[in-house]
């Protein structure tokens, strides 16, 4: 082989390298910069059946005859897996009770009045999302704070799953499950608030 041969052969190969690293880069580039979010939980929920306490709350979730409202307090945590910037629209939450059915439950903040969206999530970063999450449950109304606390740790169990839609920009939505661990709910088996069923 002579000089010019091996000089050639030596630039082929510097020049495939140098594509094959580019390509390599700009692929793990443009995976980084893709939209992805996710929620996780922060603290465990905590939750009551609603008396007088919240009006509005129980004003939107409409209880019929034989139903009561109960509210859950949830800190999740929005995390942007991009190395850009995103912004969160809105979110659906469900949640999944004894009877093992899904609801999907009415969400707001937990402060009144408190604007939830838009929550702006930086790169590689996150975002609270503090949730007050309300819903109708068959039951019947009576007895004090402690006892509606724990009609509300009854209806759900042990551990509790959660499914989280959260809504971007670019009309993108990013679902996600995971479980509450359920030690944040206060449980009894003589509360004075009945659930049905």
């Amino acid at each position: 082989m002579n000089a010019e041969s091996l000089r050639e052969y030596l630039a082929l190969v510097g020049s495939a390298l140098a594509l094959i690293s580019t390509a390599y880069f700009w692929i793990v580039r443009a995976n980084r910069e893709r939209m992805c979010l996710a929620a996780h939980p922060v603290m465990s929920m905590e939750g009551c059946v609603l008396f007088n306490e919240d009006y509005e709350t129980t004003r939107r979730v409409k209880p019929g005859d034989g139903e009561v409202c109960v509210k859950y307090l949830m800190h999740l945590a929005a995390i942007n897996y991009s190395s850009l910037p995103n912004s969160i629209l809105g979110i659906r939450v469900w949640l999944r009770f004894n009877d093992g059915g899904w609801k999907e439950m009415d969400v707001r903040g937990q402060l009144p009045d408190q604007r939830l969206f838009p929550a702006n999530v930086a790169p590689l970063s996150t975002t609270e999302l503090p949730l007050a999450l309300a819903t109708a449950i068959p039951g019947t109304l009576s007895g004090g704070f402690a006892d509606r606390a724990a009609a509300a740790g009854d209806a759900l169990p042990p551990t509790v799953d959660v499914r989280v839609e959260l809504h971007t920009i670019a009309k993108k939505s990013f679902q996600c499950q995971f479980e509450d661990d359920g030690k944040g709910l206060v449980r009894s088996e003589h509360s004075s608030v009945r659930l049905a069923g």
